[in-house]
């Protein structure tokens, strides 16, 4: 996406696509580290373009996801119901399921993530303001 950005026939369609595989395969839970990287470009390039609506939407997706990320003390790497023996595999990988990256570092890198003067078109936003709230209270 952030190749793509200033191409809108070429990244749309990939941020669409990507949602769709996001949505289908409940990404959002299994690995909410990979989903809300990928929520944060795209509200990125809905901003760059100036499509408030759904620069919000991915905006909302990316807090959850941080949501979901951050609802325990251990971030842990699982598979669910359809993804049923994914543990193995993470088992047999060199992190295991174990996470890869300090969870305060995580923290301390999202705490100021949607002050970025990429956000500026949402800023006076009240869902904006609220999900920036929403965010310092999980941080």
């Amino acid at each position: 996406i952030s190749m793509q950005m200033e191409k809108p026939e070429a990244c749309e369609p990939t941020v669409n696509r990507i949602a769709q595989v996001v949505e289908t395969y409940g990404l959002r839970q299994l690995n909410p580290n990979l989903a809300a990287g990928f929520e944060y470009q795209a509200t990125m390039y809905f901003c760059l373009h100036g499509k408030k609506k759904e620069a919000l939407e991915h905006a909302r997706y990316y807090v959850l996801c941080l949501e979901e990320l951050f609802s325990s003390d251990t971030i842990v790497l699982h598979g669910d119901d359809y993804f049923d023996r994914i543990e193995e595999w993470f088992e047999k990988t060199e992190g295991g399921t174990g996470a890869l990256r300090n969870r305060q570092v995580v923290l301390d890198e999202v705490k100021s993530s949607l002050d970025s003067p990429a956000f500026a078109l949402l800023e006076r936003e009240d869902g904006f303001k609220n999900l920036k709230r929403k965010l310092s209270k999980i941080c």
